[in-house]
């Protein structure tokens, strides 16, 4: 206040600021350490994963919980004739959308979209606005009446090949910044590397499986035969023996007789 010579308010000088940057720039933060933390979340739930497809749809949950998106799905690539995008997970509101989407990664209409062009370049494919993309024009009514408006398709790279694409919805028209396309490929990255851990886990025990198959097999034909069958390591010490030789010895630890001028040999 300027005050005049008998202390009442003459007038009132006043200064404005611009925060709308500094807003800008705070809720920028906010979107960046959201995605942080499903980055850290999605890291965790590889951890506690058991089964790639629930893994897959954990991964989805928590991006559409911490980073605030509408829904999230994933699809695989399929080597079929008509290269047809397979949805294997998603969360978030769809409300039957995946259905629609009749996809394809080959070059053409259904395949020139954010997630088809993103399988088939190896690249993430953004898409700012549906409502004027010319690329998203197939599924541009079925996207607004759920209240889609822009999307982000990131693909699953396996030794520079696509396999898959995770794509991101939000009801914001362009609210990908390059710092969380950055975070976000980082976590499709992780996804990529628990997949090929879990198939390699479900490798393991499927092998392993079948070892004890193969084992239980073999016991079971060894069992059968009226010979006698053992192994032994090279010190002598017997490691199996089918029932055959079980019957035959019956006291002590056995070794297998070797005749002297032999045993060196």
């Amino acid at each position: 206040p300027v005050l005049s010579d008998d202390g009442s308010v003459r007038e009132w000088v006043g200064a404005c600021i611009d925060l709308t940057e500094r807003r800008r720039q705070e809720e920028e933060l906010h979107k960046l350490n959201r995605t942080l933390r499903a980055l850290s979340r999605s890291s965790e739930a590889l951890v506690r994963a058991e089964e790639e497809l629930a893994f897959l749809e954990e991964v989805c949950r928590i991006v559409v919980q911490d980073c605030g998106y509408a829904m999230v799905w994933i699809g695989y690539a399929c080597d079929d004739e008509d290269r047809t995008v397979r949805p294997v997970a998603h969360a978030g509101f769809s409300e039957g959308y995946l259905e629609t989407l009749n996809l394809t990664w080959a070059d053409r209409e259904r395949g020139r979209g954010p997630t088809g062009t993103s399988i088939r370049t190896g690249k993430p494919i953004l898409c700012t606005d549906m409502l004027t993309d010319p690329r998203f024009e197939p599924w541009r009514d079925e996207a607004i009446k759920r209240g889609y408006a822009s999307s982000l398709a990131l693909p699953l790279l396996d030794g520079g090949r696509a396999f898959g694409a995770v794509t991101i919805y939000s009801t914001q028209p362009d609210p990908f910044s390059e710092e969380e396309i950055e975070l976000l490929s980082e976590m499709a990255d992780d996804l990529t590397y628990g997949i090929a851990s879990l198939r390699l886990r479900l490798q393991s025990l499927q092998t392993l499986q079948a070892l004890q198959e193969s084992e239980a097999r073999f016991r079971q034909l060894a069992d059968s035969m009226p010979q006698l069958v053992w192994t032994a390591e090279p010190d002598g010490r017997v490691d199996y023996f089918n029932s055959r030789l079980s019957s035959f010895t019956t006291c002590g630890p056995w070794r297998p007789t070797v005749y002297d001028e032999d045993r060196t040999r």
